[in-house]
Order: C-alpha cells, then sequence, then structure tokens
C-alpha cells in the first residue's frame, strides 16, 4: 500500500499437525458480507454491499462497512465470509483503478455463488491452501470442485518433495475428492 507497513508475528509451532477430513460443509451458519475501503469514499463500500444485498438476498447485520485509516490507502475490497459447521470459506473482491464498485461485488458473489451450488465443504482457493498442511501432517481429505490447474501443480511439487501419495476422483459433476496419504 502507499503507506508501506511493518509488522511482527511471533508463530510457536505446533507440536504436531493432525490429517483433517472435510467430506461435508454442514449446515451454514453465519453469512458475512465486509465492504473495507482506505482513503477512498465511504459510498463505494455502500454500493458494493448494495449490489450483494441485491444478487445474494443478504441484509442487516450481514452487511458491515470498516472504513479503514487514510494513510492505509487507496484502496478497497470485499469479502463474503461463509460460515458452515465444518468449515468457513471467503471469497474476495478487489478494487482497482476503472473497476466500478458493482465490478468488485460482482467479482465476488460469483464465486460464492459457484461454492453454494454445488455443496462442496472446499472452495477452489481453500482448496490450494490445505494440500500442503495436509501432506505435512501425513493425510487427510477433503471434497472440492473441479481442480483448478494451480491445484494439478500445487499436487505435483508436493509429491515431488514429501513422501506423501495423493488421489484425486471425481465423485459427481463439479466435485472432486481429494485423498493425501503418506
Amino acid at each position: 500500500p502507499a503507506g508501506g507497513g511493518r509488522f511482527i508475528v511471533n508463530i510457536n509451532p505446533a507440536p504436531n499437525l493432525l490429517p483433517l477430513n472435510l467430506p461435508e460443509r454442514g449446515e451454514i451458519k453465519r453469512r458475512l458480507a465486509k465492504a473495507v475501503v482506505a482513503a477512498l469514499p465511504g459510498d463505494i463500500a455502500k454500493r458494493e454491499l448494495d449490489r450483494v444485498e441485491k444478487m445474494l438476498g443478504w441484509s442487516g447485520d450481514q452487511l458491515q462497512i470498516r472504513q479503514l485509516p487514510k494513510e492505509w490507502g487507496p484502496g478497497n475490497l470485499l469479502t463474503l465470509e461463509i460460515e458452515s459447521d465444518h468449515v468457513t470459506e471467503v471469497f474476495t473482491g478487489f478494487g482497482m483503478k476503472a473497476v466500478t464498485a458493482d465490478a468488485v461485488a460482482e467479482q465476488a458473489v460469483k464465486q460464492s455463488r459457484r461454492y453454494l451450488a454445488t455443496k462442496v465443504p472446499v472452495g477452489e482457493n481453500l482448496a490450494d491452501q490445505l494440500l500442503l498442511p495436509l501432506a505435512l501432517a501425513g493425510g487427510g481429505a477433503f471434497v472440492t470442485h473441479s481442480l483448478t490447474r494451480h491445484t494439478k501443480t500445487n499436487i505435483d511439487v508436493i509429491t515431488k518433495f514429501l513422501p506423501v501419495r495423493v488421489a484425486m476422483r471425481e465423485t459427481a459433476r463439479d466435485t472432486w475428492l481429494v485423498e493425501i496419504a503418506t
């Protein structure tokens, strides 16, 4: 960002990683749309949330605006969080120069609609992120959308460096089971 930034993090390693199995997401418990703006008019965030309300039917406490300090910008983003019994998925639309607030919202809404329509617990971006921790834990499984090229590349790289096997099996249209084992 224009203002730069720095942070310090202390991380205590987990004594061991445990396998994780996500065969289903369970019941949806909460939905939250958060529009964040810095050094930009708050009306941008309002327009993004109006679009989410119109396209997804979310309202009231499900829609939040967060105005960040001016020096943290300029910039804006919209996150859509869908919390279920077993997993929380987050979809993001990023504001850019010459991209309308409607387009930012539509980007995130499109991702969330696909996720909700297929009933998988793990979206395509989370699938990429789960592969390495599950491989390091020595196993696990999850159900996701059709595998992206990025996911397939991650699988190829992980299996070159770690003594794990990754099995991928289509269980239904646009639904895949990914299993990691030693």
